[in-house]
């Protein structure tokens, strides 16, 4: 599928971010974004999600932390009732 990673399609690649914490200071170019971006093709879209939980283990007490990752193609959430309009409203 086609990388749609925020950082790289939203504020161009890492290497541009200069500076400490979030954000950064960006010292690339956007005027331009023709020249980076090439048509996405939606049928290799794939919409990524995390759920994060913690639980705490009832024996010994201690947390653990997992991770869940859903890779959803974008052409089966358009087919559901509602989520095309959602999606675009967010």
């Amino acid at each position: 599928p086609d990388e749609l990673a925020w950082m790289r399609t939203m504020k161009g690649d890492e290497d541009a971010a200069h500076g400490d914490g979030p954000g950064g200071n960006f010292s690339a170019d956007y005027s331009d974004l023709s020249s980076i971006a090439e048509p996405v093709d939606p049928a290799r879209v794939r919409m990524r999600v995390e759920r994060q939980t913690l639980r705490r283990l009832p024996r010994t007490g201690a947390i653990l932390f997992t991770i869940r990752v859903y890779l959803t193609p974008l052409e089966q959430l358009v087919r559901e009732p509602e989520v095309p309009g959602r999606m675009a409203s967010a």
